[in-house]
This record gives structure tokens, C-alpha cells and sequence, in this order.
């Protein structure tokens, strides 16, 4: 959210920079470890290099077969030490990759449980989802790999360099300052490739699902108190892509030394035989050899180097969006009172609202009490205020002024978690979570699916009419939303979980609107049930749906203009009335939410 982010203190990039680098030395032991295996690694491919000129030198010029016997022994002792060491450096290095990956979404989901719902008005999902892949990975450039390329590049430079100057001094330093012009080119012919490269992202799989279900159904998350429940099966899925992760990087840590442990024979191999004498009839310089093989080695770590400030700077400026995010203020809740034996009784006392992206009011002055066990439906046109007084109630706004209290008790003295265990809401679009049906209907009741209660709601609800035609009941997968099934089927779920919430106050958000006819009547006779004896504030689109209602209220511009019931209302002829007509004159037309 733009004028939220915009509250949070600016950091400087190398503030950033410290804050992305402790959650790294969080794990310090596995980053020493492993910075002594990557300085093991470079002075090992370094001594290699070396150890072939006084090999050429013996073998090539010398003559001397005896003196050399050693070196193709040292360098297969080399060579394994190195596939020893690039394996520990790499899973080392690689595990803090992975816990810092963890650990950073983990934080991110947390909060978004959390987050105030004007902070999604502003927010765009997919800017989300990719603080979570794209971002993340961004980070581990710059808080794990760029201290690998420290360690390992830096040391492989100075060894190869100490290489170079032992065996020419000379040409080492011409070779110091044709080596900054190399680097700048072969720099820039690499940022033009990772330019392209890096607009390619992919999913995360299951944590962006889940992250996506999460965002997208925020309130319900929060009316039914599922943040937990949603932080446990993050961490879950979570935990699933670390361990995969660090399969991968063991499969890696594994092949590579792997791979040049076997070079290495083939380079023993050749080596030996090159050593033999009726082979070795031609001098050579030895130490020419080692050190031209040495600056042709440096250019890769050298390169490394120049790209490590665009690796810190991607990492810094992601980190910027990763902590805008974890840094975010949570929804303000700061009361502990805990409401008990709640009957119901809903009022408005002169409740004024804005949203803060717009100039005009939502709501001017709304007064109103509902009984308890009172249904009460709100209609207007599209605009007028009807579902903002409604989303008031659970909080997922505060009143600009005046107070809205249940039993009597305001609403802000109320903890977040005891006010929403007081409401269930039944949405027009039913958002349901990826799971089987009987998971969705115990969502976040902490109750095992398989629990009789279930049952009952669901067959209260008319769940069981569909689900025992189907093979595995209401263990059957319901898709993404809920696609595999229809939008009445949809609708029953949603009152079945409401029925097994068994709150005092239920918010309906016409839940009817979008249904066939015959899907209707059965939404309809669910509905009754779920309403009877619970306090129900409806949001009404199609005003024949709420003939029963108990009482009426006719919004317009954010004020209340008429209330009362149906047949009251009609017989008074005015603003009601003249929706009415107009619904009834063209069936297709409803009021807009």
C-alpha cells in the first residue's frame, strides 16, 4: 500500500544490506565452516596450477622422472580435496541460502495474516506473490551468494595471483593491468545476458498457491480466526520447499566435484603418460605454462567480482520491497476484553466513515439497532454505502466516529479474535480453499474433519444431496475455488461452514444473486435454517430475496433514507419502492453491491 509503505522509516542501502546479512550469521557456524572449505578450494585449484611447472620443468626439460613421481599422486590428492571441499562449501553455503529463504517468507506470510484489509485495496496481488519468488531469490544473491563470491573469488585471485608473480613478476604485473579492461568488457557482455534472464520468473508452486488462496480470501481468514491455521500450513508447504531446495543443492554440491574429480583422472592420466620418456622429447617451460594456465584461470573469478555490486544493489533494492512488507503495521488490536454469552444485539450510534482513497464519506451519521435474532437486509444502489456499513461490523475498517457496539460492548474494546468468533459470513462469491470438502466446511474450527459435527452441518446444508454421489464424499477435492464444483454446490459449503461456526451473528452477502432458479430454492430453505435465531445482516442485490427480512434499510450517498419492512415500505411508495418496481419490470436488473 502506497501511503502506508510511505510511513516506514527509509533505510540506506547498507542499512539493508546489515539487516539481509543477520539473517544470514544467524547461522555463522555453517557460514565459518564453509568459508574455510571455499579458501580449502581455491588454494587447492591454485597449488594445482602451480605444482604443474616444476612438472613440466622436471619431466619436459629436466629429465629428472625420479624427482617428479610425486606430483601426479599430489595432484589426484588435489583434486579430491578440492571435490571435497567445493562439496562442504557449497551445501554449507547452500543451507544458509535455504534458511534464509524459509525464514523470510515465513515472516512475510505471517504479517500478511495480519494485515489490515485496506492494505489489499491497495495492493495488487500479483505484486504480492512476487515479493515471495522473485524478491526472495533476489535477496539470497545478495545475503548468501555474494559472501561465497567474497570468499571464494577473492581468495582464488590472490592465490592464482601469488601464482602468476612466483613464476613472473613481470608479466604478472603487465598482466594486473591489461586485467581491469578484460574484466569491464566481459562484465558488460554478462549484464546484457542477466538483463534478459532475469525478467524470467517462475512460481514457487504450492507456497504461491497457498499465499494467492490466502490473499484473496483475507476475510474470510479473519471471520473465521484461520490465520493460524493458514501460518501452519505455510510453514508446512513452507518446510516442503526447503527440503527440496537443499536436494537440489546436495545434488549439485555432489555432481560438481564429482565431474572434476573425474577431469581430474583423465588430466593425471595424460599427465603420466606425458612424463614418460620415450613421450617427453621436447622442452618446455614449465613455469611459463603454469603461469599462462594460472591468468587464464583468474578471468572467471575476476569477472565474479565485478558483477558482485549488481548482485548487492538487486538484493538491496528487493530487500527494500521484502521489509516495506514485513514491516507493515498490523491491524490495530489492541484490546483484550473477550466478549462471552453474545445474544446478538447489534448498534450503530452515529457512525461516520471514509475510505482513504476517496474525498466523498462512505457513511454520514448512521444510527441503527438490530436485535438480537433480528434480520435485517441493507439495499441501494451501486455506491450507496450498504456493504461498508456491514464490513464495519467485524472491523475490517474502523469508524472514522462515533462507535458500533454489540451487547452493548463497542466493537474497539473488543480483541479482533473474540469480535470475528462472534460472525460468520456467507459471501456471494464463495471462496473456498483448495482442499477436500469437509476441510473447507471445519475451516479453521480446529476440529478433525472426520468429527460427527461436520457431518451434521453438512447435511443441515444440504452438502450430503451432492457429496454422497460422489466417490469419496466429503473427502472429495473441491479444485482451485472450488472450480470442480457448481455455484449452488459452492453456496451450501459456505452455509455449512457458517452452520458449524455457530456464531451469533451471521452476515449474508446475497448469497442467492448469481444462482438458477432451482438452485436458489435450495440455497433459500439453508439459508432459513442458518438465519434461525442468529442476528443476520444481509446485503441484498435482488430485492425479492429479502421479502421475509424483518427489516429493511434503504441506503443512498452513505445515509439511511427509509427502514422498515417489506409490505411497510412498498405501502410508503418511495425510494424502496421505486427499486422494487424497477427490479420487478426487468427481472435481469439487481442492485449492484
Amino acid at each position: 500500500m502506497a501511503e502506508q509503505a510511505s510511513t516506514l522509516p527509509k533505510q540506506s542501502g547498507w542499512r539493508i544490506y546489515r539487516r539481509l546479512l543477520s539473517y544470514s550469521l544467524s547461522k555463522w557456524q555453517y557460514l565459518l565452516l564453509g568459508s574455510i572449505a571455499l579458501m580449502f578450494l581455491s588454494g587447492m585449484e591454485a597449488l594445482m596450477v602451480y605444482l604443474l611447472g616444476p612438472f613440466i620443468d622436471s619431466s619436459f626439460v629436466e629429465k629428472n622422472y625420479e624427482e617428479i613421481k610425486w606430483i601426479p599422486i599430489a595432484l589426484l590428492v588435489i583434486f579430491i580435496l578440492r571435490g571435497i571441499a567445493n562439496f562442504v562449501g557449497t551445501y554449507l553455503i547452500g543451507f544458509v541460502g535455504a534458511f534464509v529463504t524459509k525464514t523470510l517468507r515465513q515472516q512475510m506470510f505471517e504479517r500478511v495474516q495480519f494485515l489490515p484489509t485496506n492494505y489489499f485495496d491497495h495492493q495488487a496481488t500479483g505484486t504480492l506473490l512476487s515479493k515471495f519468488s522473485y524478491d526472495v531469490e533476489q535477496i539470497i544473491g545478495a545475503a548468501v551468494k555474494s559472501l561465497r563470491s567474497l570468499v571464494e573469488d577473492v581468495f582464488k585471485v590472490i592465490f592464482l595471483l601469488a601464482v602468476m608473480f612466483i613464476n613472473n613478476w613481470k608479466l604478472a604485473l603487465l598482466f594486473l593491468i591489461v586485467v581491469p579492461i578484460i574484466a569491464v568488457i566481459v562484465g558488460y557482455t554478462s549484464k546484457l545476458f542477466r538483463k534478459f534472464s532475469t525478467k524470467m520468473q517462475k512460481s514457487v508452486g504450492k507456497i504461491t498457491h497457498i499465499v494467492e488462496e490466502s490473499i484473496i480470501g483475507h476475510r474470510i481468514v479473519k471471520i473465521f480466526g484461520g490465520q493460524q491455521y493458514e501460518i501452519d500450513k505455510f510453514e508446512h508447504a513452507n518446510e516442503r520447499y526447503r527440503r527440496n531446495n537443499m536436494r537440489k543443492i546436495t545434488t549439485k554440491a555432489a555432481s560438481t566435484p564429482v565431474i572434476h574429480t573425474l577431469v581430474g583422472f583423465v588430466l593425471v592420466a595424460v599427465l603420466a603418460i606425458a612424463a614418460r620418456p620415450e613421450i617427453a622429447t621436447e622442452e618446455t617451460a614449465g613455469g611459463f605454462v603454469s603461469f599462462i594456465i594460472a591468468m587464464i584461470a583468474i578471468l572467471t573469478p575476476a569477472k565474479k567480482l565485478t558483477l558482485l555490486n549488481e548482485i548487492l544493489q538487486t538484493g538491496i533494492a528487493a530487500g527494500k520491497s521484502v521489509f516495506e512488507l514485513i514491516d507493515s503495521e498490523k491491524e490495530k488490536d489492541p484490546a483484550s476484553k473477550v466478549l462471552t454469552n453474545c445474544k446478538g444485539r447489534v448498534e450503530y450510534n452515529d457512525v461516520c466513515f471514509k475510505y482513504t482513497s476517496r474525498e466523498a464519506k462512505a457513511l454520514e451519521h448512521i444510527n441503527l439497532t438490530v436485535e438480537s435474532g433480528e434480520t435485517v437486509a441493507f439495499v441501494g444502489k451501486s455506491g450507496s454505502g450498504k456493504t461498508t456499513i456491514v464490513n464495519l461490523l467485524p472491523r475490517f475498517y474502523d469508524v472514522d466516529s462515533g462507535s458500533i457496539t454489540i451487547d452493548g460492548v463497542n466493537t474497539k474494546d473488543l480483541s479482533l479474535a473474540s469480535l470475528r468468533s462472534q460472525i460468520a459470513i456467507v459471501n456471494q462469491d464463495v471462496i473456498l480453499f483448495n482442499d477436500t470438502i469437509a476441510n473447507n466446511i471445519a475451516y479453521a474450527q480446529k476440529i478433525d474433519a472426520e468429527d460427527k459435527r461436520v457431518t451434521e452441518a453438512a447435511e443441515a446444508a444440504r452438502v450430503l444431496e451432492f457429496t454422497d454421489k460422489l466417490p469419496d464424499k466429503l473427502n472429495t477435492l473441491v479444485g482451485e475455488n472450488g472450480v470442480l464444483l457448481s455455484g449452488g454446490q459452492r453456496q451450501r459449503i459456505a452455509i455449512a461452514r457458517a452452520l458449524l461456526k455457530d456464531a451469533p451473528i451471521l452476515i449474508l452477502d446475497e448469497a442467492t444473486s448469481s444462482l438458477d432458479t432451482e438452485s436458489e430454492q435450495y440455497i433459500q430453505n439453508a439459508l432459513e435454517l442458518l438465519q434461525k435465531d442468529r442476528t443476520t445482516l444481509v446485503i441484498a442485490h435482488r430485492l425479492s430475496t429479502i421479502e421475509k427480512a424483518d427489516r429493511i434499510v434503504v441506503m443512498d450517498k452513505g445515509s439511511i433514507v427509509e427502514i422498515g419492512s417489506h409490505k411497510e415500505l412498498l405501502h410508503k411508495d418511495e425510494a424502496y419502492a421505486s427499486l422494487y418496481k424497477t427490479q420487478i419490470s426487468e427481472p435481469s436488473l439487481a442492485v449492484n453491491a
